[in-house]
């Protein structure tokens, strides 16, 4: 081949590209240049099957917590029958060149390996290719809502598939975008492709749960809006809008509150279109789905009961995350209990209605907590304030623990489902626990504003911590590291790319609460245990840029890694220099401090790794009878080695006032990290 280079006279661009051409053609002798040439090919995504798995192995084992994020993982094109590959070749999706059949193909094949298993929606009715001819001609909008969502969260192999991946994500929801207003408006036409069917149900729910790369960004185009024109009076300050948009709470209200709001809006929206939808198809009738209809087959039944099923999940969580009233009927609850299994019901079919069962007693439970405890902001805070909330947590506790019984005794389920079930589990625990976080800030506010109105006494916040107050934080703290560990257990596993925006949402919302359960005190252990958590849960969640740089998980996990080291350094112990607790300076405040740790500091011995001196307990009990003696120098040590933050009134988890959230998740939420002394 050199002497052929050598030899031969260059005259146009024509003979250059035929010597380039004699040179792919000529076979390769040396194994380092083979080796070379296979590597150069599979970093181009042309490489073959066993080079490609070998990329997705590389990629799958490659640790999250590298700062920098290594290569988004290929996925291999599906092997397809002809006659499939002619039916999508009808497609108008194929016939406009956006992507191939068997692209097509390879879509719809990995959503349901991927993406469908983290959520209860679809059925693998339509993973099956024979089944594909339905999808395509009778189920319209459910073929593009698949067809979009794993076009965001899957590349494929070839020249530009990043590119190209983003392309037809855009042109897919563009065509959603249109079915739905078809629907808004009831604008159906007179062919087999249908809009208001129970798969546009399921789309609605599946959007929920996946959104479009879209919802990141501005509309395309925007009416004329009066506040464009900039006042005279008022000119804007370069400046300070530099200054904002570098702050951290400008980047949280940008890139993660304003993202998580918009979603939740545009959720209740689909919802509220899924549910009127489905009050139209008969779902909420008072007949049993599997009877209702002589002429549909088995799998429109089954399909009748999941979409009744799922609206009730899907609605209520939502509507109680945002602080809204549901949609849904008050007859709906009866018709969701647990009912004996039909002989029409395959196995599969029983072990899905079991899940959504225990679902459904998880969704019930937390509606139960919400009505009592945040009827009105008014009766929360008397709730809180005479601490009969301690007896609505004690009578909480048992049921969170017969959920779990009955979660652990599921046999025959998926993984992900038992993951899906394991998140929604301790989001109950830590989400009724904080509540007495949520106390703690109030009773120390009041008495802060009935002594002298001043918000920096330490010694305030220290006489409001009760020994309940302090279980309650531990299984706040605890339920929170197990949702972040089961996070960075699927980052581990290369599947939490692929994970619903509801799990993301919780996850976040974990992280949150931890950060302020931590915040009312926590052994030194312990501290060091949590904190290393949330630093994996970090990396983790940053993993996922890799794949979507504008993906909510990865801006929320660069902006809190850049403030947990702040976090870190600013703990105090519990004790002042000269030994007192909470820098109290009077025996009557000592008194009242004693007694408080006599309570608090017992439950402690309960939580890995801390060791209680066992003196403790009859030391601080004389100390309450006896105010003038003082801590012994071993009790000291203990003490010492409970750590705090200075408090602020933003570790409240919940905002009272308004709308009343369930997740926590609010603009000022994180103000208390944000307003640390850097």
């Amino acid at each position: 081949m050199s002497q052929t280079l050598m030899r031969t006279i260059v005259s146009s661009s024509n003979d250059a590209l035929g010597l380039l051409f004699k040179a792919v053609e000529q076979p390769i002798d040396s194994g380092d240049q083979d080796g070379t040439q296979q590597e150069e090919i599979a970093n181009l995504g042309f490489n073959d099957a066993d080079n490609n798995q070998s990329t997705q192995d590389s990629v799958r084992h490659e640790t999250p917590y590298s700062t920098a994020p290594g290569p988004p993982p290929l996925h291999q094109l599906s092997v397809v029958s002809q006659d499939v590959l002619q039916l999508w070749n009808r497609c108008r999706f194929v016939k406009q060149g956006w992507l191939s059949a068997r692209e097509a193909v390879t879509y719809v094949d990995l959503f349901f390996k991927n993406c469908a298993p983290y959520s209860p929606i679809i059925t693998d009715y339509y993973s099956s290719h024979s089944n594909h001819l339905t999808l395509v001609t009778e189920e319209t909008l459910l073929c593009c809502t698949i067809l979009s969502i794993s076009s965001r969260v899957h590349i494929l192999p070839g020249l530009g598939g990043i590119a190209r991946g983003h392309f037809i994500h855009g042109c897919l929801w563009g065509h959603l975008e249109h079915l739905i207003s078809r629907v808004i408006f009831g604008q159906e036409k007179i062919s087999t492709a249908k809009t208001r069917t129970l798969g546009t149900i399921e789309s609605f729910l599946l959007m929920t749960e996946w959104h479009p790369r879209s919802l990141h960004f501005p509309p395309k185009s925007e009416g004329w809006d009066c506040a464009l024109l900039a006042a005279p009076d008022a000119p804007e300050s370069i400046e300070r809008q530099e200054v904002e948009e570098h702050s951290a709470l400008y980047r949280w209200r940008e890139e993660v509150f304003e993202p998580a709001k918009r979603s939740d809006r545009m959720s209740w929206m689909l919802v509220g279109a899924a549910t009127t939808l489905a009050h139209e198809l008969g779902i909420f009738s008072d007949q049993d789905a599997f009877s209702r209809v002589s002429d549909e087959n088995n799998v429109s039944k089954v399909r009748r009961m999941r979409v009744r099923m799922l609206l009730y999940v899907y609605v209520n969580q939502l509507a109680m995350r945002i602080g809204c009233t549901t949609l849904l009927p008050e007859t709906a609850p009866p018709l969701m209990r647990d009912r004996s299994p039909s002989p029409l019901m395959t196995t599969q079919v029983q072990q899905w209605q079991t899940i959504m069962s225990c679902w459904y007693e998880m969704t019930k439970l937390m509606e139960t907590v919400t009505d009592m405890c945040f009827p009105s902001a008014d009766i929360t805070r008397q709730l809180l304030l005479s601490g009969r909330y301690n007896s609505l947590l004690n009578h909480f506790q048992p049921l969170i623990k017969q959920i779990y019984a009955k979660a652990n005794k599921l046999e025959g389920i998926s993984d992900s489902m038992h993951d899906l079930l394991f998140i929604e589990y301790h989001y109950i625990r830590l989400y009724i626990n904080s509540i007495a976080i949520q106390a703690v800030v109030e009773r120390a506010q009041a008495q802060d504003i009935a002594s002298d109105g001043s918000s920096t006494r330490k010694g305030v916040f220290f006489t409001n911590v009760s020994g309940n107050d302090r279980a309650f934080n531990a299984e706040v703290i605890d339920a929170a590291c197990q949702i972040l560990r089961k996070t960075v257990y699927l980052s581990k596993a290369g599947t939490l790319c692929y994970a619903p925006v509801r799990i993301y949402l919780r996850v976040i919302s974990a992280s949150i609460f931890l950060l302020k359960a931590i915040s009312l005190g926590v052994g030194n252990h312990d501290l060091h245990v949590s904190l290393g958590v949330l630093d994996e849960c970090i990396q983790a969640l940053q993993s996922n840029q890799r794949l979507d740089e504008m993906h909510l998980s990865a801006r929320y996990g660069t902006l809190l890694a850049r403030h947990v080291k702040r976090f870190r350094a600013n703990f105090v112990t519990s004790l002042s220099r000269d030994g007192q607790i909470g820098n109290s300076s009077t025996s009557q405040g000592m008194n009242n401090l004693a007694v408080n740790q006599q309570a608090s500091y017992l439950p402690a011995s309960q939580i890995e790794g801390i060791n209680v001196n066992p003196s403790l307990f009859n030391h601080l009990q004389n100390t309450r009878l006896n105010p003038s003696l003082e801590l012994r120098g071993e009790d000291r040590g203990f003490l010492d080695d409970w750590l705090v933050q200075p408090f602020d009134p933003g570790i409240a988890p919940f905002e009272l006032g308004g709308p009343q959230s369930q997740t926590g998740f609010e603009i000022g939420s994180l103000d208390f990290l944000w307003n640390m002394p850097s």
